[in-house]
């Protein structure tokens, strides 16, 4: 099993924890991940062999274009237990 396999909520919760540490993502370009991290870091083709090792080459060039403010701002307004709570609490009334 190769961790391009692993369900897309598990890449997403573990880069939600790394956003909101202020680290930019290096990741490959699955489910949640493209929704939400695309300008947060440098996500790869899974299929494409050669694909990570360009992007780990871009990562290092480009390196100090995210600001871990910025990062840790984002993860707050959308993956905090507050913001949450909220969306859950919406999405069941909105069912009832």
């Amino acid at each position: 099993l190769s961790a391009v396999n692993l369900p897309s909520i598990v890449c997403t919760t573990t880069t939600s924890s790394l956003i909101a540490g202020g680290a930019s993502i290096l990741a490959p370009a699955v489910g949640g991940l493209v929704e939400h991290f695309s300008n947060k870091g440098i996500l790869f083709d899974p299929m494409e062999e050669n694909a990570l090792f360009r992007s780990m080459d871009e990562m290092i060039q480009r390196h100090g274009e995210w600001k871990a403010e910025d990062l840790r701002d984002y993860a707050m307004q959308h993956f905090s237990k507050e913001r949450i709570k909220k969306d859950f609490s919406r999405l069941y009334k909105d069912l009832a």
